[in-house]
């Protein structure tokens, strides 16, 4: 709804800023291999990027997050 879009874009690229920031220039989340949390982000990250609004925040905010 119009009273909590703002809420919930600004959690999001909260939310996003801190995976790519995790991320960093390393292949996975947390060193050189795949965890849990690698398939648990990527799965729910992968959808968003599917979605046009969501996904061009993604590709404009986070590109390594995209090659993940």
């Amino acid at each position: 709804s119009p009273e909590t879009a703002s809420l919930i874009e600004t959690s999001f690229t909260r939310a996003l800023a801190h995976v790519a920031k995790l991320l960093g220039d390393k292949l996975y989340l947390f060193g050189a291999r795949p965890s849990l949390a690698d398939f648990g982000l990527a799965g729910q990250l992968g959808q968003l990027l599917s979605d046009p609004t969501p996904g061009a925040i993604i590709r404009a905010q986070a590109p390594n997050v995209v090659r993940w």
